[in-house]
């Protein structure tokens, strides 16, 4: 006989967190499972490293004695790599496993290695096509003779591919700091020529309203 479902909730969301944690909540009660605990952590799931509410669930599962991570979406885990392996280690020493409310998919702990591989190659592929994408918008720039590279950046003809770009990534949930990597790694510099900081990217955001 299959041992009762013990689970703890997580979730990671940008927004509407109250009613995705009850959609969460209502998934695992129409189950009939026992719901140990549920957290929640208000950021964009490409945010990665620190997440209070995720430790809070992993520290509920094993001292509880849940059988069960119970999230929305896979990209709840959206970790680094790192992260990630330590989170698959959790899980097998507390013998757990995910469940994806979404997809109605089980994914036992053994199994956490290929997930984590899969991201890993996930991320990479996204970081490499936004390094691209700034990339194509500097060669179509500089093409047309437009200019990189001014004293206040969103003033001179050329930037504003730039500031697309950022848009984009702000769009898709990225950090500051997530933003400064793209720009820096694809050669992009600052106003003043220098490398991009996260203050810097976020007074140009709030200067022309992309903060969301």
């Amino acid at each position: 006989m299959n041992n009762p479902i013990r689970a703890v909730g997580y979730l990671c969301a940008k927004d509407q967190t109250q009613e995705k944690g009850e959609s969460l909540a209502n998934f695992v009660r129409e189950q009939n499972w026992q719901l140990l605990g549920l957290f929640a952590d208000e950021s964009s799931a490409h945010q990665a490293a620190v997440r209070p509410g995720l430790k809070l669930a992993l520290s509920t599962l094993e001292r509880q004695r849940g059988n069960a991570l119970v999230l929305l979406d896979l990209a709840d885990l959206a970790y680094p790599v790192a992260v990630l392996a330590e989170i698959g280690s959790s899980l097998i020493n507390a013998n757990a496993k995910v469940i994806l409310a979404h997809h109605s998919l089980q994914i036992q702990a053994s199994e956490m290695g290929h997930i984590v591989n899969f991201l890993a190659l996930a991320t990479q592929a996204e970081r490499e096509l936004r390094k691209e994408r700034v990339r194509k918008g500097l060669s179509e720039s500089a093409k047309k003779g437009k200019i990189i590279g001014a004293p206040r950046f969103g003033t001179k003809l050329g930037e504003g591919d730039v500031i697309y770009e950022i848009k984009q990534m702000r769009s898709r949930g990225l950090s500051y700091r997530q933003i400064c990597e793209a720009l820096n790694g694809a050669g992009v510099r600052s106003a003043r020529g220098q490398m991009w900081h996260p203050i810097t990217v976020q007074r140009l955001c709030d200067r022309k309203g992309l903060t969301h």
